[in-house]
């Protein structure tokens, strides 16, 4: 069972009333006050990571709160597709800033490449293809936190299986049409797996649905799962979310 889907040690035993008080002292925050947390697989060797000594290649691990994950249960709400721009690691490496697809250098680097995947800027630098599912934390019953998994390299194909799965999943609607769930409907259960290239040994995103079939692991409108993953979904359509860099270097050769 993931700690995710226990309770947590900090929880209150019984509801606090503040009052009047509720949300004061945020009221001149912006997006800029706010950043949006990474869900990565620790792959080993990663930078900065003094302060967990707890890591350990496999485990998922949360780029701001800190928190190490065996596994745990997330609400998909909307993705977005970048090419990040990294300096190679024989150069020192690090993570240059994002690209849209249809960006002039992003289209060129595209047309001059000679190997999939494999996309250079005239500066030296490399582009990595990567699809950010943006979303929810959570338990059984509530929604824990917002946060994003990017996928790149070997992780895409678990990305695009699962998207697929989901928009093929289709159900009866008020109207007696079947149609499309929305996205924040679901309720998915994150992991990883190792596997291996010829390069080597990593560990990879897995994706299922929480009841294992997707359409028994569906949420109704009434659920606060439901409603976070709503109000990711309006926050990432409406620009208010500030995306945290990526702190592991570019993953190569995954």
């Amino acid at each position: 069972m993931s700690e995710l889907e226990k309770r947590p040690d900090n929880a209150v035993a019984a509801p606090l009333d503040y009052g009047q008080h509720y949300n004061q002292g945020f009221d001149n925050q912006t997006k800029d006050d706010l950043v949006m947390p990474f869900l990565t697989v620790l792959q080993g060797g990663e930078k900065g990571m003094d302060d967990v000594p707890a890591a350990k290649p496999g485990l998922l691990f949360n780029t701001v709160t800190r928190e190490l994950y065996e596994s745990v249960l997330f609400v998909p709400a909307i993705t977005e597709r970048w090419f990040n721009e990294w300096i190679p690691r024989k150069q020192g490496g690090g993570f240059v800033g994002r690209h849209r697809p249809e960006a002039p250098e992003v289209v060129a680097a595209m047309e001059a490449s000679t190997e999939f995947g494999k996309y250079k800027l005239p500066n030296g630098n490399e582009l990595a293809e990567t699809f950010n599912l943006y979303g929810s934390l959570c338990d059984a019953e509530q929604a824990l936190g917002f946060c994003l998994m990017s996928f790149t390299s070997t992780k895409i194909k678990v990305y695009k299986a699962m998207n697929t799965r989901m928009q093929m999943l289709q159900v009866p609607s008020g109207d007696g049409r079947k149609r499309t769930p929305p996205m924040f409907a679901h309720v998915l259960r994150v992991g990883t797996v190792a596997e291996t290239n010829a390069l080597g040994e990593y560990f990879n995103f897995t994706l299922t649905g929480v009841q294992g079939d997707l359409i028994n692991g569906l949420m109704g409108p009434d659920d606060a799962r439901f409603k976070a993953g709503l109000e990711c979904y309006t926050l990432v359509r409406s620009g208010k979310v500030k995306v945290a860099d990526p702190t592991a270097e570019k993953e190569v050769p995954f």
